[in-house]
């Protein structure tokens, strides 16, 4: 049993990975995995109690590198007298959320997430990547899913504006890969604050996902989905900083693959699309992680393979806790419903961090707290 009770931790590295599927009952009409993708695609609006929450940020701006910002959606602890006698009590934890390819910090999931932890005495950072949320302005480059450094820029500085004692980051997809690539460039220098680390559906080995986007017929509408959005983005920072870019041809480009030969790798410095999947993916850096790592990815994902996994060498070094039913399409886990709620996966991420907190944060003693700073 693991230590937030979920029941299922995973093998030790070298150890094989079985095809156990974990307890989660899909919506009935959503057991396709397509089908359930897509609809975790659409609005929310049974997002639930709470919600009214998430108008109440603070617009942080974070300086990730000279002349580039990127803008957190902060929710601070409410101000007011703390819940517990001075002695006894220390800020809340904060919850640093990233989002995926194409995305932004107001995703149906990150959105639904944050709900949750806030009701829950968290603290939120909604991150917008590099000009997502409407942020174009504040960067010259485009954004990858190297980008690493930028998480830890955000984890800093939010900690800072709120006074958290411990950070756990949280991303999906692209996002996910970002903050388990992150924990493993840190490996054992990660700064002891930074508590956890969880990735809901993490595109970790990119060519294998390259692979499933490019060459699976049925992935074509995701493919062409994200290729449109990657080229209107170009498009945009072409009229912002016309001699940094240049969109003339890319309308032709038909997969991922030629995309990340033609623009990603020239504007982020790789060799080739080959070096980008390389250096660019977390899978190979999984085993200097030695934070806690929480991860979630469906069997049946359509186009973030799930076989990745099955490697023994595709293991966090520390603690690591592993969700994977056999259903639940690419971060969807819309669920039949029930005690826990619609979203499953928000739910499991909200236990596990709970969990991590061991239901006492306001009972961490000031020494403590001072210690990890």
């Amino acid at each position: 049993m693991d230590r937030a009770g979920l029941g299922f931790r995973a093998p030790p590295r070298g150890a094989p990975l079985d095809d156990h599927g974990d307890a989660f009952e899909p919506h009935p009409f959503l057991r396709n995995a397509h089908a359930m993708t897509l609809a975790g695609l659409l609005p929310r609006p049974w997002l639930g109690a709470g919600s009214e929450a998430l108008a109440g940020h603070e617009v942080l701006r974070v300086e990730v590198e000279p002349g580039t910002q990127v803008e957190v959606l902060l929710h601070r602890a409410a101000p007011g007298p703390p819940p517990r006698p001075l002695e006894t009590w220390v800020p809340a934890p904060l919850v640093v959320l990233v989002h995926g390819l194409s995305g932004s910090a107001d995703s149906g999931p990150v959105r639904g997430l944050a709900c949750k932890l806030l009701a829950r005495g968290f603290q939120v950072a909604r991150m917008n990547l590099r000009n997502c949320g409407g942020t174009e302005a504040l960067s010259s480059t485009l954004y990858c899913t190297a980008q690493s450094g930028d998480v830890l820029a955000v984890a800093r500085a939010a900690r800072e504006r709120c006074d958290a004692p411990r950070v756990h980051l949280c991303g999906w997809s692209m996002g996910g890969n970002m903050v388990l690539k992150l924990a493993g460039e840190l490996s054992a220098e990660a700064p002891p604050w930074l508590a956890s680390v969880s990735a809901i559906s993490p595109a970790m080995d990119l060519e294998a996902a390259q692979r499933s986007l490019d060459e699976v017929e049925g992935n074509a509408v995701y493919r062409r989905f994200f290729l449109r959005e990657m080229l209107s983005l170009v498009r945009v920072k072409e009229a912002r900083f016309p001699a940094r870019f240049d969109s003339r041809g890319l309308e032709r480009v038909a997969t991922f693959r030629e995309w990340d030969e033609r623009v990603t790798a020239p504007q982020f410095g790789f060799r080739d699309a080959d070096d980008f999947y390389r250096r660019g993916g977390a899978r190979w850096l999984l085993g200097r992680i030695r934070i806690p790592v929480f991860a979630i990815h469906a069997q049946d994902d359509p186009f973030v393979p799930f076989a990745p996994w099955r490697d023994p060498a595709s293991r966090p070094a520390g603690r690591f806790t592993f969700r994977r039913p056999l259903f639940g399409g690419h971060m969807s886990f819309i669920s039949a419903g029930g005690e826990g709620g619609r979203f499953w996966a928000e739910r499991q991420v909200l236990d596990y961090l709970e969990g991590e907190e061991g239901h006492g944060r306001a009972l961490r003693t000031p020494d403590s707290v001072g210690a990890a700073r």
